[in-house]
C-alpha cells in the first residue's frame, strides 16, 4: 500500500503540471553532424523522476539515448494529453523550425489521455481491487477516439514540414503482474486498455500515415519491475535505454547496406547490381552470359517486363532472362532464343509449327483461324496438325500437308477425290449435289465413286469425273432420269 500511495502522489503532481509550460521544456543541441531528434510527448519523453532537477527534460530520457550524437529538441511536459501537445505544437514558435531541421521525429503520447479517462487517481486512492465499469469503458472509449483524432492531426502537421522517419511509440502497461488482489486488478485493467488502444488506434494510424511503430508495450510486458521506477509509473534509466533501443533498431533498419564498388547489393527487399559504383539499369548481361533487367531505380525485376515495345520474362527467383518455352499460370509462351523477346504468331520449333496468340503470346491449341484460313493445333502439345484428323464428334477434316490449312471443296488425296464442306471443312459422305451434278461419296471413307456403284439396292453409274449418268445408256444398260438402272 505504501508504493501505491507513492504512485498516487506522483500522478497528482504530473497531471497538475500539465497546465504549466515554460521554455525550459526545450533542450536543443545543434552540433554539426549530429542526429537531429525532435521528441514530442509527455512525462515519459520528458524523463520525469530520472533526476532531482525536474525543471527541464532529463538527458537520461530515451530521446537523448537514440544516438551517441543525438541533438534533441524535446517538446514535452509531464501531464500532457494529446490535446495539450497538439495545442502547444500549434502555438510554440520553435516547433515548425525544429521539424524542418529534423532527421527523425519521435512521438510518445496518449498515456495521460487514458489514465485520466480511467480515473486512475481515484482508483489508487481507494486501494481496492477494480474492474472496468460501463461508465469507465465509455470514458476510455471517448478518450481513445479523441486520441485518434489528435494523433492524426499531429502526424499531418509533422508530415507537412518534413518527410523524415516518424517513430510512434505505442502505450505500455505500467502495472506489472502481481499475486496481490489490488495490484493484480490494476495489471488486468492496464492490459485491457493498452491492448485496445494499441490495436484500434496506434497501429492503424501508424499504418495509414507511414509512421513506424515502436513497440514499447511488448518490451515492457512482464518486465515492469526492471523497467519502471519503484512506486512510480515512469520508466527508470534501464527502461529509457530500452525505449531508445527500440528507436535505434528502427533507424538502423532504414539505413541502406554499404554499397559495393561493383557486384550484387541487396537493400530494402530488392537486388541491385553495382558497376563502377553506379547502379545498373535496363538490360544487363553478366560476364557468365546471363541477362538481367533493372528498372529505373536499379532494382532487379522478375516475371514479365515490357521494354521498347516487347515483352520479356525474367525468372521469378533468380531474375535471369528466360528463353525458349516458358509456362506461366497454366499457359505456355515462347521467348526468342537470341534476345528473349516474346514471340507471337507462327513459330517453327524443332521442325514443328506452333501458333502464339498475336496479343498475349500464349500458345494456342485446337482450331485457330489466321488470315481467313483454319488450322488445327494438337490439344496437348499445340503442334500444328497436317493430313486427316477426326474431331470428337467423329467428323473428318483434311489439313494441307504443306501449310496445315484446312481444305475445302474438292480435294485429291492419294489418287482419290474427297469433298470438304465449303464452310466447316468437314468431309462429306453419301450423295452430293455440286454445280447441278450428283456425286456419290463413300459412306465410310468419303472417297468419290466412279463406275457402277450400288446404293440402297439400286445401281448407278458415275463417270470418271464422278458425276452421275442419267437418261442414257451405259454399257448397253439404260439409266433413268434419277440415274438408277432401269431393268
Amino acid at each position: 500500500m505504501r508504493k501505491l500511495s507513492q504512485i498516487f502522489l506522483l500522478l497528482t503532481i504530473f497531471l497538475m503540471a500539465g497546465s504549466i509550460f515554460t521554455s525550459k521544456s526545450f533542450s536543443m543541441e545543434n552540433e554539426e553532424g549530429a542526429l537531429n531528434v525532435v521528441a514530442l510527448g509527455d512525462s515519459i519523453t520528458y524523463g520525469w523522476n530520472l533526476e532531482q532537477d525536474r525543471s527541464k527534460p532529463s538527458v537520461k530520457a530515451f530521446p537523448y539515448l537514440i544516438s551517441e550524437n543525438a541533438a534533441v529538441t524535446n517538446i514535452s511536459y509531464p501531464g500532457w494529453t494529446s490535446t495539450q501537445l497538439l495545442d502547444h505544437m500549434k502555438t510554440l514558435p520553435h516547433v515548425i523550425p525544429s521539424l524542418q531541421e529534423a532527421d527523425v521525429v519521435t512521438l510518445n503520447i496518449g498515456s495521460n489521455d487514458l489514465l485520466q479517462a480511467a480515473g486512475i487517481q481515484k482508483i489508487l486512492a481507494g486501494g481496492v481491487p477494480v474492474a472496468p465499469t460501463p461508465e469507465m469503458e465509455q470514458k476510455i472509449a471517448a478518450a481513445s477516439a479523441q486520441l485518434a483524432v489528435n494523433l492524426q492531426e499531429i502526424l499531418t502537421m509533422i508530415k507537412s514540414q518534413t518527410d523524415v522517419p516518424i517513430i510512434l511509440y505505442n502505450v505500455y502497461n505500467p502495472f506489472g503482474p502481481s499475486a496481490e488482489p489490488f495490484p493484480a486488478s490494476l495489471h488486468l485493467l492496464g492490459e485491457q486498455i493498452t491492448k485496445n488502444v494499441n490495436e484500434q488506434v496506434i497501429n492503424p494510424i501508424a499504418y495509414h500515415s507511414g509512421a513506424l511503430v515502436a513497440d514499447a508495450n511488448s518490451a515492457f510486458s512482464g518486465q515492469q519491475n526492471q523497467y519502471i521506477i519503484p512506486g512510480d509509473i515512469h520508466p527508470n534509466e534501464t527502461g529509457h535505454i530500452v525505449l531508445a533501443g527500440i528507436a535505434s533498431e528502427i533507424l538502423a533498419s532504414l539505413q541502406p547496406d554499404p554499397q559495393p564498388e561493383s557486384g550484387w547489393l541487396f537493400n530494402g527487399g530488392n537486388w541491385y547490381y553495382i558497376e563502377k559504383g553506379n547502379k545498373v539499369k535496363g538490360f544487363y548481361q553478366m560476364p557468365d552470359g546471363l541477362t538481367y533487367y533493372f528498372d529505373k531505380t536499379g532494382a532487379m525485376q522478375t516475371s514479365w517486363v515490357y521494354d521498347r515495345g516487347q515483352w520479356y520474362f525474367f525468372d521469378n527467383k533468380s531474375g535471369v532472362m528466360v528463353t525458349g518455352w516458358k509456362q506461366y499460370k497454366n499457359k505456355w509462351y515462347y521467348l526468342n532464343k537470341m534476345d528473349g523477346s516474346m514471340e507471337t504468331g507462327w513459330l517453327l520449333e524443332n521442325g514443328k509449327w506452333y501458333y502464339l496468340d498475336p496479343k498475349s503470346g500464349a500458345k494456342k491449341n485446337g482450331w485457330v483461324q489466321d488470315k481467313n484460313k483454319w488450322y488445327y493445333l494438337e490439344l496437348k502439345s499445340g503442334a500444328m496438325e497436317t493430313g486427316w484428323i477426326q474431331d470428337r464428334y467423329g467428323k473428318w477434316y483434311l489439313l494441307n500437308q504443306r501449310t496445315g490449312a484446312m481444305e475445302t471443296g474438292w480435294v485429291k488425296d492419294k489418287n482419290k477425290w474427297y469433298y470438304l464442306d465449303l464452310k466447316s471443312g468437314a468431309m462429306k459422305t453419301g450423295w452430293l449435289l455440286d454445280n447441278n451434278k450428283w456425286y456419290f461419296l463413300d459412306f465410310r471413307s468419303g472417297s468419290m465413286k466412279t463406275g457402277w456403284h450400288k446404293v440402297y439396292a439400286k445401281w448407278y453409274y458415275f463417270y470418271g469425273s464422278g458425276s452421275m449418268a442419267s437418261n442414257t445408256k451405259i454399257d448397253g444398260y439404260k439409266v433413268g432420269r434419277d440415274g438408277a438402272w432401269i431393268k
